[in-house]
């Protein structure tokens, strides 16, 4: 069952529902008030009638009391009868001459009936304070009913019609709504499907501000995640193949070179061997970076904690990037803080987090700039931080370059591009110590370049 379909049968029934119960109601409230009305009527037929009989009663004239009564049995068909007694109990007028003159006996009305349900109302004729007698007038319910149901005959058809127009419109207007709900659905339908056929720039227009609209801006935001990660997915897979190329072809020229000219084995052996070794350590490093960052994810990195001095260790880190920071010009200096307390932590973890954050910023500064390590306490934690001179990073990409594989992309295409997860396994290394790390690009003091901060507690609990 389609969902336009269902959208109109829960309107439409729910509909019929709600006009059947209105419609049940106002039957009901019109009828009472029918029959409210026709006794109503009666009443005034009654005093009508009342008042003709005291005006013949005033003037002593029987006949006129005759000629009365005649005429209201003539202009008001739902009257059976009408009996004039006066206090002695002596009919003195009636409309069926048999009982003129006669006694009143309490049978007599059940006579007068002939035969028809009606309603008897009695009611005493005073002239003045005197009473003279009373009236009794006997209405037929037949004839009330016959009333009473043409005029709900007449309300029954009108309510019906009504009824009718209602639900013919209330069906338009279920239809319009289906198909404004129905529509934005088919829309995003259409969309998944393309989606899932790798078009990947697809979207959706967004129309209002309603729940369809939301997840329309939804369902774009997802498009535009997915195709960031499949950007980045290419990358990766060019990073990752450039990662390997490049090693295996410089490990195989050596290879090659070694059995090709087996005679320079004497002189350049010991220099082919380094360079082999350098690459596959390069090929090692980065598979360890892929093993590590599985390892994160799946909530699976190993940490070895103790308690060390931190300074130590970031000296050291100094100290290894001094060549190759000196021979691209580039000044590194320490803002390592005296007398730093001791933390708990893994050493070789957090030493990977600083190579990988000033690796970054020796990759991305430029020749004859200043790249600062700096490390001291703040409250109850340590805080470390790399400061370079580089382009920095661009505000919409500060909340996404802790991700895997995501780069940014600058306007200098000679910088190498990395495979996009030293950032990513610095964050997880610091995330499992308890700790944070960001960026403030540029930094406060500076127009351009990038800071990077990670902070870990002096006293950590339940790590």
């Amino acid at each position: 069952m389609k969902l336009r379909f269902k959208i109109l049968l829960f309107a439409s029934s729910l509909l019929l529902a709600v006009i059947v119960l209105v419609s049940v109601f106002i039957y009901w409230g019109e009828r009472r008030f029918i029959i409210q009305n026709a006794y109503q009527e009666q009443e005034t037929i009654e005093q009508g009638v009342m008042q003709l009989v005291r005006e013949s009663m005033l003037l002593r004239d029987d006949l006129l009391l005759l000629k009365y009564i005649r005429f209201s049995l003539e202009r008001y068909p739902g009257i059976v009868y009408i009996a004039i007694i006066d206090k002695e109990k002596n009919i003195i007028a009636h409309s069926d001459p048999d009982y003129w003159k006669k006694k009143y006996e309490p049978k007599m009305s059940g006579l007068w009936k002939k035969g028809q349900q009606v309603r008897v109302v009695r009611q005493p004729i005073y002239l003045g304070n005197v009473l003279r007698g009373e009236q009794e007038i006997g209405f037929s319910l037949a004839y009330l009913g016959q009333q009473i149901n043409r005029q709900l005959m007449q309300i029954f058809r009108r309510i019906v019609l009504a009824a009718l127009i209602a639900f013919g419109l209330g069906l338009a207007g279920a239809f319009f709504l289906a198909n404004q709900i129905v529509r934005p659905i088919m829309k995003l339908a259409g969309a998944a499907e393309l989606i899932g056929q790798g078009k990947l720039d697809t979207r959706i227009s967004v129309v209002g501000k309603d729940e369809l609209a939301f997840l329309s801006k939804e369902f774009n935001r997802m498009a535009e995640q997915l195709n960031e990660l499949e950007k980045m997915k290419e990358d990766f897979v060019s990073s990752v193949t450039h990662e390997l190329r490049s090693p295996l072809g410089a490990i195989e020229t050596y290879l090659n070179l070694m059995l090709e000219r087996p005679e320079e084995l004497s002189e350049h052996g010991y220099e082919y061997l380094i360079r082999l070794k350098n690459n596959t350590a390069r090929l090692a490093n980065f598979i360890n970076d892929l093993l590590d960052v599985s390892r994160i994810e799946r909530g699976g990195l190993v940490i070895r904690r103790n308690y060390f001095a931190i300074t130590p260790m970031l000296e050291d880190v100094l100290r290894f990037f001094r060549v190759p920071a000196e021979k691209k010009g580039i000044q590194l200096i320490s803002q390592i803080a005296p007398d730093l307390p001791q933390i708990y932590g893994d050493v070789e973890r957090l030493r990977q987090v600083v190579v990988n954050l000033i690796s970054n910023a020796l990759k991305f500064s430029p020749e004859s700039s200043v790249i600062i390590l700096g490390a001291g306490t703040s409250g109850e934690n340590l805080l470390v931080w790399v400061k370079d001179s580089g382009p920095g990073v661009p505000p919409e990409h500060q909340g996404k370059i802790f991700d895997k594989f995501y780069q940014v992309v600058g306007p200098d295409t000679s910088i190498q591009k990395g495979t996009g997860l030293g950032l990513a396994i610095a964050r997880g290394i610091v995330e499992s110590h308890g700790g944070k790390i960001w960026i403030e690009s540029p930094p406060k003091d500076q127009t351009t370049g990038s800071c990077f901060y990670f902070s870990l507690p002096l006293n950590p609990a339940g790590i």
